[in-house]
């Protein structure tokens, strides 16, 4: 069992706490070490709660500099619950369309007379496309065949069909007056019905053509090939409605510019929620003679890159009646680096007047306000936060720790050492003076007082 070794029984000077003071001096440079730890810690959190809200306003100005952002247009039926639908682009003239379907547009088909298997190998030509047949091909193998081709026509078959006998109906994918056409070669390719016939698709009991859809808008006659009634059918620009019954509806087509104000609103907040927190971590402040710098406060980088966002935001080209953040009653305030929306009125007439202005303004593509800050923003943090020169810092920061604890623990070993020794050499005092001590005493009683 080790003895119990107490501090200055001998000297009677308490040597274990002297120790413990040296040591605690002697840590000091350990302490600034693990002080500078701590402050690159908080740096590479502080930037890291950047990147997020950096990333956050890449978002915003993604959604603005979009090539499929919409001025705005939207069609509504008059009806509570139509069983069409209709589509509209920025360039759909606004106003009131009255749709009347005559008739829908129908697919060609083809029944076929009595079918058998073909007896010879070659191909079967429906609407101009060569099918490989072989002889003895199975009914079932052939209508297979059919419907994994090119032919554009749906092929289905029936063994016991109302007739006794089976049938083959062909039906055109497509909408519209095409007939189908059915012809077959011979394994040489020369013209030969033969295995037509034995489908029975030469003599078809029914072969009707199909028909286009008929329909009005606002009084005017039309035909479209298919049940879509697009641009190409009636000449308005945009609108495109698919129709799924013979009937009328009203259709209405307005401005809406809700999404696109929508998405400018989160591209002022989520800047300022930017310049606030650059603004905060960066600042140097003094209250009663007291200085405070922000945990950012020598990261000048950082500063910069708000500066930056603010120059481009100002030098943005404008495009037609949108000439600056100005025209969309939007500035910035003359007391922070915040956007303010400081005339609404203004903004909701330029995306009601100039929509198709407002939505260049921002996406024109590189040079688009939007455009430029996705670019911006990028360098800065990547498209999610974590890259960029933002990373590039926050690695900067943890390399610089791993350095502090190599130094920490190299200082931690020598303050170790440093208190083995001192511990080593009081205890070798300590035992000395244990010794004279026991040699005063044995003089002592060798010369007792007489």
């Amino acid at each position: 069992m080790a003895a119990i070794q107490l501090a200055g029984l001998a000297s009677g000077f308490d040597w274990k706490a002297f120790t413990d003071s040296v040591i605690d001096l002697e840590r000091a440079p350990v302490r600034r070490l693990e002080s500078e730890k701590s402050k690159n810690d908080a740096k590479k959190s502080q930037l890291t709660d950047l990147g997020t809200k950096l990333a956050s306003l890449r978002t915003a100005m993604s959604d603005l500099s979009s090539p499929t952002l919409s001025s705005g247009r939207k069609a509504t039926f008059e009806s509570s619950s139509p069983s069409w639908t209709a589509d509209v682009t920025d360039s759909t003239p606004v106003g009131n369309y009255e749709v009347q379907v005559v008739s829908k547009a129908t697919a060609s088909r083809l029944t076929s007379g009595a079918v058998s298997s073909p007896t010879a190998a070659g191909s079967l030509t429906i609407n101009g496309t060569d099918i490989a047949i072989t002889a003895g091909q199975t009914v079932a193998s052939v209508i297979s065949a059919i419907n994994n081709s090119n032919a554009g026509v749906t092929a289905i078959y029936s063994a016991s069909a109302a007739s006794g006998a089976g049938r083959i109906v062909l039906t055109n994918r497509d909408t519209g007056a095409t007939a189908i056409t059915v012809s077959s070669k011979d394994a040489a390719g020369s013209a030969d019905p033969a295995i037509a016939t034995s489908l029975g698709l030469t003599s078809p009991t029914t072969n009707v053509t199909g028909s286009p859809a008929v329909f009005k808008v606002n009084g005017l006659d039309f035909t479209s090939a298919n049940n879509t009634l697009d641009s190409t059918d009636h000449g308005i620009t945009g609108l495109s409605v698919k129709v799924d019954s013979v009937g009328t509806e009203n259709i209405t087509v307005a401005s809406s510019t809700a999404d696109l104000k929508t998405k400018i609103e989160a591209f002022v907040s989520n800047y300022n929620a930017v310049a606030d927190f650059i603004d905060s971590k960066t600042k140097i402040t003094t209250t009663a003679g007291k200085t405070t710098a922000g945990p950012l406060a020598d990261n000048r980088e950082i500063q910069a890159w708000l500066r930056e966002l603010r120059s481009t935001a100002f030098r943005a080209p404008g495009s037609g009646e949108v000439a600056n953040l100005s025209a969309l009653g939007i500035d910035f305030s003359s007391s922070s680096d915040q956007i303010t929306i400081k005339d609404s009125a203004m903004l909701d007439a330029a995306l009601s007047d100039h929509a198709s202005d407002v939505v260049n303004f921002f996406n024109t593509s590189s040079t688009g306000l939007a455009s430029a800050f996705v670019t911006k923003l990028d360098s800065y943090a990547g498209s999610t936060g974590t890259g960029g020169l933002l990373n590039t810092k926050i690695e900067s920061y943890g390399t610089a720790n791993t350095g502090l604890d190599t130094q920490i623990a190299a200082l931690d070993r020598y303050l170790a050492q440093r208190r083995s020794q001192l511990e080593s050499g009081f205890m070798a005092m300590e035992n000395a003076q244990s010794k004279l001590k026991q040699m005063q005493t044995q003089l002592t009683n060798a010369f007792p007082n007489k």
